[in-house]
């Protein structure tokens, strides 16, 4: 019996010649544009598993082999590591469609890198904080061998403690940084790394952090796409691997104050000539059309203008927008939308032209009802949603020279 569950997800390997200007898909998992699966904090998508790829190795330390599709001709194997069953996805996995693994577990498909540039995009998890890691990208190794550490081209690596690097031919990083990691009950750490072989750089961005552009040294030739789990699991979706112009998306039209009732208007925009699908998220979840906590009313939830009317405390939060196309999909930074209608982060709140003492009893007064020394729309200095000490604490630490809470 082999390993229990090293490395699964499902992708489609579409072979066409792009038309100038437009981008060359890869390889992409199999679900479509949409909410995210199950084990991703969404409704299962309708799975179109492929049936295109000659096959794929997955290794583990004691066993490795060449998997193709079954004889049968049914659709439905996925590129994976090893499981007590690596050609079968269990419509009932609630992790289905997804990529996870364990004890140094690696999958590998085989890939020609085109000669321009490649992108590849997607988004990762760490389930149980510290331990564990799970590395992604490119490999000149074979199937037998140890394969990012000691024959890796081009890879980033993620650990639970929000690490990553990016390394280029060897094992110093061109590229390090931390990031803030979803977890299952919200949020996704979106990855994106394009490789330009005729200017030898890499660029890109980890969540909200840009990365490089970077020059990198001459790489070993790319053999293989791979993923690799190390000492505990990881979750991967929306995986893809596009030649040519990467997909790109940013919210305009976040107001820099709102007021309570307020309607606000947010537009996506994006360098997707004809996008397939918008929809878009807060803190980190996909959000319909209709109401939000507080009262607040939603409209244009799946198209690339989100209204929201009504706006108030309990309807803030960091919203993103989502596109995909046949390029792949990708999700914008995140615009974080809150009630601070005039309200600004001076300390002079008692409005006497000093910054002292006084601003801060005059804080406590307002946290307290009475605003007779206090000119600010509300006492909630802190913009956290509540009125509370810890108001009172944010404007005594900007009297003292802090910096806007």
């Amino acid at each position: 019996m082999h390993r229990v569950i090293a490395a699964i997800a499902s992708f489609t390997l579409i072979a066409i010649s792009p038309a100038a200007g437009q981008c060359q898909l890869l390889v992409r998992e199999s679900f479509a544009p949409g909410p995210r699966p199950h084990g991703g904090n969404g409704r299962l998508r309708d799975a179109n598993i492929h049936d295109n790829l000659s096959g794929y190795w997955p290794q583990v330390p004691e066993y490795t082999e060449w998997r193709t599709p079954n004889e049968s001709g049914v659709v439905n194997w996925a590129f994976a590591g090893s499981s007590l069953d690596p050609l079968e996805i269990d419509p009932n996995d609630p992790y289905n469609g997804t990529a996870f693994g364990e004890s140094g577990a690696v999958a590998l498909l085989p890939f020609s890198a085109p000669p321009d540039s490649f992108t590849l995009s997607a988004e990762t998890v760490m389930p149980f904080g510290l331990t564990g890691a799970i590395y992604l990208g490119y490999t000149s190794s074979d199937a037998f061998a140890d394969n990012f550490e000691t024959g890796g081209s081009l890879w980033v690596s993620l650990n639970g403690r929000g690490e990553w690097a990016v390394h280029a031919g060897g094992p110093d990083p061109v590229a390090s940084g931390t990031a803030v990691f979803g977890t299952l009950a919200g949020g996704w750490l979106r990855v994106e790394l394009t490789f330009d072989p005729a200017a030898s750089t890499v660029s890109g961005r980890i969540g909200e952090t840009p990365v490089g552009p970077v020059t990198v040294p001459p790489l070993p030739p790319i053999a293989y796409f791979g993923m690799e789990a190390r000492e505990y699991w990881a979750v991967l979706n929306n995986l893809s691997i596009v030649r040519g112009q990467r997909l790109s998306a940013e919210v305009a039209g976040a107001p820099p104050s709102i007021c309570d009732g307020q309607t606000v208007v947010l537009t996506a925009q994006t360098n997707a000539a004809n996008p397939a699908a918008y929809f878009w998220e807060r803190d980190g979840r996909q959000i319909p059309d209709g109401p939000l906590p507080g009262g607040a009313i939603v409209s244009g939830a799946q198209t690339n203008t989100l209204t929201i009317t009504d706006f108030n405390a309990l309807s803030a939060g960091a919203f993103d927008a989502v596109v995909a196309n046949s390029c792949g999909l990708t999700r914008s930074p995140a615009v974080i939308l809150s009630t601070n209608c005039g309200q600004t982060c001076d300390p002079d709140v008692n409005c006497d032209g000093s910054i002292n003492g006084f601003d801060v009893e005059a804080t406590e007064q307002a946290v307290n009802g009475d605003f007779s020394n206090f000119c600010q729309p509300d006492a909630d200095y802190n913009r956290d949603g509540s009125i509370n000490g810890f108001d009172i604490e944010a404007v005594e630490q900007a009297v003292n020279g802090a910096p806007c809470p």
